[in-house]
């Protein structure tokens, strides 16, 4: 029985380290496209934002070098969507800590 237990825990931990969290919650301020010589997308977001779990200040960055070339095109598709069109995104991050994003959705709730 102590096994299980344990491993139950473990799991627990697991999934939660894996789970992310959001790190940003509002409208788009700006968007910025490089950086130096990294392929990385910097997002800032207007004042009132919500959602700083991370302490981010309102800035996500999304890097090329973290996930697929699609994510990467998808997630800039979506980010200048939402901008133009003056929606709130989510800006989720699956990495532990830091204010790198791996997700992204135009949502006017936190769902």
């Amino acid at each position: 029985m102590k096994i299980s237990v344990y491993g139950f825990l473990l799991a627990l931990v697991s999934l939660s380290a894996t789970a992310g969290e959001d790190i940003g919650f509002g409208i788009i301020k700006g968007i910025k496209i490089g950086d130096s010589n990294v392929d990385q997308i910097s997002v800032y977001l207007k004042d009132g934002y919500t959602h700083n779990k991370r302490n981010c200040n309102g800035v996500v960055h999304f890097r090329a070098s973290d996930m697929s070339i699609v994510r990467y095109n998808q997630i800039t598709s979506v980010l200048l969507s939402a901008n133009l069109a003056n929606k709130k995104v989510r800006l989720h991050s699956h990495f532990p800590n830091g204010c790198n994003g791996t997700f992204v959705a135009i949502q006017e709730s936190v769902f």
